[in-house]
């Protein structure tokens, strides 16, 4: 290369590096864009594509695709594999991880072929930041580490104290505090010898983590601060936002939740303006934590509502696909590399007899396959016939079950809602304050429990039993009058293992209050067992001795919340082999035995183990 361009390179370098003055070195960059040679034009759009990512991808993309473009086009392999890495950790940034892992694999083998230490480094590097994210916290030490003693190699302080970092914040989740520190300590030297002021703020803040995890409170806002003042002189938008919540975390960890809100609401709004929809997830999350217990429900909704839009739990699976698929793919690449060049070397060694000897068993070992795959294929259509039948069938029969599934919990929790609403309504008019207040506490904590189990199939059955002592807490402070409420269970039975379909019971509950005059009853009472029955099946008794009988609709079926019950227990038991009637079953024991009173309900579903 020829020394003005080492010149040149040496300039978007250094203007990097001093990002206190941005826009200067911007408008640098895109004056080499237009005026310099090919080569000097792709490394000012992979360092400009460098400074905008993080808040403008987009843009970053295209610049980082022209520089792809141009090394092609003058087929420097260098630049080609360093463009692949910068349109990679790009693409990663965006959450688009399969795009990422091809562009990341291409420039492996890249660099594998020139034997490129310092590029091969930056690619590790990368892959152990995506691991770190994946909370894969092994693998992400295994890469770092190979990067580490690669750019070690290379003589690149700078990169060397970034991978240190990465390092110590493994450590620091790990619970290495005494490493993380002594890793830290060597990257600060390292970043403040090499006046690298974006790492000396992450440094800072990595510390200020360290030291919230050792409850050091005082160190941890010294050091955060520090990173605030680097970033604001930056302008960091993103960067701000995550020291602003990082403030709005150390604050709510000493309980101060008015300043952990200030500086959560300055979070949101930065992330708001870069569109960082990760960062909006996790202020959503300590907003629902810091708001629960002290807003009105509309508004806990709204920030429910947040919460839920930008969370993206299939990021991570993402990612570990193309990981995965990165590192397989770059492994087949390399095998078949090396069949290639064997396969060249045997070639040019063979002799002429040998080549016909091989070309006449190959053809008829050709001739012996095609019978052979004729006749497998003559088979497989049968058996794949057969197959898309029985999937087809499979998948009408779980469509209409999910369809039965979510139409009966539309029934059961509105129900459940408008009820608890009325009572509510009830005590406010007799304008008993003190029960409605610890009547609205009690009906925010049912309603998030049956949010946050609204979109599950199986719940442990400790989660079910937690839910009805709530909700007959609930009801309690609405009735005029004491009763015993009891739960047992048999000996064999561990309730964090056994699962249940979520408010399958509640409304049995329900029918008690409203109809069995509980009131009116010497020491009412209600009860609930449960036992394992054959290892096959978990059995629920459920028995109240008030005086209520069964209810019947004009169609003669059962009530309506007990019909509900029924359908949701027959959709559990659904190829269980019980047959609909043996599943549920209901006992009018003032009718039945005159030394018992109430109704008893006995359910019966396929024994559902969560480990």
């Amino acid at each position: 290369m020829p020394a003005k361009q080492y010149l040149v390179f040496f300039f978007i370098l250094c203007n990097c590096f001093l990002f206190s003055q941005s826009k200067e070195t911007a408008d640098s960059l895109s004056k080499i864009i237009i005026q310099g040679a090919d080569t000097s034009k792709i490394g000012a759009y992979n360092e400009l594509a460098k400074f905008l990512t993080g808040t403008d991808d987009n843009k970053a993309l295209e610049l980082s695709f022209k520089a792809l473009k141009l090394s092609k086009e003058i087929k420097y392999q260098k630049h080609i594999a360093h463009s692949y890495n910068r349109v990679g950790t790009i693409y990663d940034q965006m959450g688009k991880s399969d795009s990422a892992g091809f562009y990341f694999t291409q420039a492996i083998v890249i660099f594998e072929k020139m034997k490129d230490t310092s590029g091969l480094g930056s690619v590790y590097q990368n892959i152990g930041v995506m691991y770190y994210y994946l909370e894969e916290y092994d693998k992400s030490l295994e890469n770092n580490f190979k990067a580490l003693e690669l750019k070690k190699k290379a003589k690149e302080d700078y990169y060397v104290a970034q991978i240190l970092n990465n390092i110590g914040a493994v450590y620091r989740i790990q619970g290495r505090n005494k490493e993380a520190h002594e890793i830290y300590k060597t990257a600060l030297e390292l970043k403040l010898k090499n006046h690298d002021r974006p790492g000396e703020a992450a440094a800072y803040q990595n510390y200020a983590m360290l030291y919230m995890v050792e409850n050091k409170y005082d160190s941890a806002f010294a050091n955060i601060n520090k990173a605030i003042r680097i970033y604001e002189e930056a302008g960091s938008t993103i960067d701000i936002a995550k020291t602003q919540y990082l403030l709005a975390n150390i604050y709510h960890s000493i309980g101060n939740f008015e300043q952990a809100e200030k500086y959560l609401l300055t979070s949101i709004e930065m992330a708001e303006k870069v569109k960082s929809e990760e960062q909006l997830f996790k202020c959503y999350e300590l907003m629902l934590n810091i708001k629960s217990d002290k807003v009105n429900d509309k508004e806990l909704l709204a920030i429910f509502k947040n919460y839920k839009k930008y969370k993206d739990a299939h990021l991570r699976s993402e990612k570990l696909k193309a990981i995965n698929k990165l590192q397989i793919s770059y492994e087949t690449e390399k095998k078949d590399g090396e069949i290639k060049n064997l396969n060249e070397q045997n070639t040019s060694n063979s002799k002429l007899n040998k080549r016909l000897y091989i070309i006449i068993a190959l053809i008829s070992v050709f001739l012996a396959a095609i019978l052979f795959f004729y006749r497998q294929k003559r088979k497989a259509n049968v058996l794949l016939t057969r197959q898309k039948k029985e999937i087809i069938e499979k998948t009408e029969l779980l469509n209409r079950q999910s369809a039965e599934i979510a139409r009966h919990r539309s029934q059961m929790n509105p129900h459940f809602v408008f009820n608890a609403l009325s009572g509510l309504q009830a005590s406010v008019l007799k304008k008993n304050d003190a029960r409605a207040l610890n009547q609205l506490t009690l009906l925010s904590k049912l309603m998030r429990t049956t949010l946050n189990n609204s979109d599950r199939e199986w719940i442990p059955l400790a989660d079910e039993i937690t839910f009805l002592e709530q909700y007959v807490a609930f009801e309690k402070l609405q009735a005029d009058f004491d009763f015993r409420f009891s739960v047992e269970l048999s000996p064999d039975i561990d309730k964090e293992d056994i699962a249940i379909p979520p408010m399958l019971l509640q409304p049995l509950l329900e029918n008690t209050f409203k109809h069995a005059q509980l009131e009116k009853v010497k020491d009412p009472e209600m009860k609930l067992v449960f036992k394992i029955r054959n290892e096959q099946f978990l059995e629920i008794v459920y028995w109240d001795n008030g005086k209520g009988k069964i209810e019947k609709e004009n169609s003669g079926n059962l009530s309506k919340a007990l019909s509900i019950v029924q359908k949701r227990v027959d959709e559990s038991n659904s190829g269980s082999g019980l047959s609909p009637w043996s599943a549920i079953t209901v006992q009018d024991l003032n009718e039945t035995d005159p030394e018992q009173k109430g109704l008893k309900y006995t359910l019966r579903l396929p024994l559902h183990r969560l480990f």
